[in-house]
């Protein structure tokens, strides 16, 4: 999921209601970080 993805953002595709609460209440997040490689084939 992509920050265009989020409908707090501009999307109509997907809902994202408790993400959009937390950008209602003044939160948004515009970095996100993964803690290993995503998307890798195992083996």
């Amino acid at each position: 999921m992509g920050m265009m993805d989020v409908s707090a953002y501009g999307s109509t595709f997907d809902e994202t209601p408790n993400i959009d609460r937390l950008a209602m209440s003044g939160r948004k997040f515009s970095n996100g970080y993964a803690a290993s490689p995503v998307g890798l084939k195992a083996g």
